[in-house]
């Protein structure tokens, strides 16, 4: 039974929504801009709830003090949860129940094993050529050379690049070469079992992104209530769920109805608001949808951190609503490419390379340029004369190992974003983070 005696999600939903528009009305109104200030953070995958709920508590306090009213969603991108999800709760697309699963989810994961083996080649190829080429570059100079020559080149949009930075100290760099030793032998067998099965499990975690906006349920026959015939006078659970999408304030029959497409809707309704969106790694795939489906809301400000989205859906879903609306400020974030190339996980263990990198060669195959995700520098490099037309696109480039400070703190240094997942450790809500 849930509180309430609301036995449906969307009825506390419905609640909750109500509670956070009442407080966004009441939040006081920013002196300098007439606008109240409003930073919605979503977050990207392979984090856990707890993680998620140590992030809010980081920085929620800090973004209040900063003026804003803070909305961290979080959503279920474990990895544990999404292989379960894999194996035993989605078929092509479609929940599935355990009657269909259990039987089928012996041939998925043999299936899964089988291609990464058939995939060892291609994935000794890759991981063989990664490693080769970000030393490679790194003796050769040919980063600093090609990212100094590439600046020139950026008028519009325009480009800050924070400057390489210190080299790895002595003791990085003896732990790095010692992970390549052992683990890296652990690696070749890794490799191959991630591109079998984390490719897999990353098109359920993509599902999950994606239903954050359309429910499956949205796309059933008539909507969810209706699909079930005249339930008005039932009682039971399913009339509830019924009555409560259809007393939804932000809930919207035919529509997207995804918390997070509830959320935006209940927007709507909010005179003088600003929105800061803020999406982290596949926290952008999500933000790319958001502004898709609303344009009509007032972002004031959009930042991209290492996105993990592809470049052909920002042209597409974003670059538009920049276009339309030339006050609206764009920033996309990005490691150096060296950082982003030998960036290690699980002890070394794992594929080396970023997520971003794993995506790329390992759990995609992009057909074009377009296709690989617009959180890499060695991508965004390559497409300036499509987003040279905007001026309110910025791309921010972090060096190797580079120092910054917080204007509040000017006494203290934080070294800027080395991997993929330091973003979120940042206020990255703040100018001098996501620009100076």
């Amino acid at each position: 039974m849930f509180p309430n005696q609301e036995r449906h999600w969307q009825c506390g939903l419905n609640s909750h929504l109500d509670k956070i528009v009442e407080r966004m009305k009441k939040h006081p109104i920013d002196p300098e801009t007439g606008k109240r200030k409003i930073l919605i953070s979503l977050h990207g995958g392979l984090n856990s709830i707890s993680a998620n709920v140590k992030r809010v508590e980081k920085h929620y306090m800090s973004a209040m003090d900063d003026g804003y009213y803070p909305v961290f969603l979080s959503w279920r991108s474990g990895a544990v949860t999404t292989l379960y999800d894999r194996y035993f709760g989605v078929r092509n697309g479609v929940d599935r129940s355990k009657w269909v699963t259990i039987p089928s989810s012996p041939f998925y994961i043999v299936s899964d094993l089988l291609s990464g083996l058939a995939a060892i080649p291609e994935s000794i190829w890759d991981q063989g050529a990664n490693f080769y080429n970000s030393h490679k570059n790194n003796l050769t100079g040919f980063y600093e050379s090609d990212i100094k020559s590439r600046l020139n080149e950026f008028q519009s949009p325009e480009v800050f690049y924070t400057q390489r930075g210190n080299e790895k100290s002595t003791l990085e760099k003896i732990g790095y070469g010692i992970r390549q030793v052992i683990p890296g032998v652990v690696r070749l067998a890794s490799t191959p079992l991630i591109e079998g099965m984390a490719d897999k499990a990353w098109t359920v975690m993509l599902r999950r992104a994606k239903t954050l906006v359309y429910r499956q349920q949205d796309l059933t026959y008539r909507g969810i209530g209706q699909s079930f015939g005249n339930l008005e006078n039932r009682s039971d659970e399913l009339s509830d769920t019924v009555n409560c999408e259809r007393n939804g304030k932000f809930y919207e029959s035919g529509g997207p109805n995804g918390v997070v497409a509830q959320l935006f809707r209940s927007l709507r309704g909010i005179e003088d608001i600003e929105i800061t969106l803020v999406g982290h790694s596949m926290g952008a795939i999500i933000a790319n949808d958001i502004v898709n489906i609303f344009p009509d809301l007032p972002f004031n400000r959009i930042v991209h951190m290492a996105s993990a989205d592809s470049i052909r859906n920002f042209i597409e879903k974003t670059q538009p609503y920049l276009v339309n609306n030339p006050n609206t400020q764009f920033y996309n974030l990005m490691l150096h490419p060296l950082n982003e190339d030998q960036e290690q996980s699980a002890y070394g263990a794992a594929p080396e390379g970023s997520l971003l990198i794993w995506i790329d060669y390992l759990l995609k195959n992009p057909e074009t340029t377009l296709d690989r995700v617009s959180g890499r520098w060695e991508n965004m490099k390559w497409v300036v004369p499509l987003l040279s037309r905007e001026q309110n696109i910025h791309l921010k480039l972090f060096g190797l190992r580079q120092m910054m400070a917080y204007e509040d703190a000017p006494n203290q240094s934080f070294l800027e974003p080395t991997k993929h997942g330091d973003f979120g450790n940042y206020k990255f809500w703040r100018e001098e983070f996501f620009w100076r």
